[in-house]
């Protein structure tokens, strides 16, 4: 498998990377709760599924 970059991968530590989950997690959840607070007030909800 031939790579995008030719920069070698880096992975995380393993603490790094569980808080980077955490923070996407937190950041969907975030998004999740607007689109519920605004979906009465915006009258094209359905469509943008």
């Amino acid at each position: 498998m031939q790579s995008l970059t030719p920069e070698p991968v880096v992975k995380l530590a393993p603490e790094i990377q569980h808080l980077t989950n955490r923070v996407k997690m937190v950041a969907y959840q975030a998004e999740c709760e607007l689109v519920r607070t605004i979906s009465p007030h915006y009258r094209r909800v359905a469509e943008e599924d």
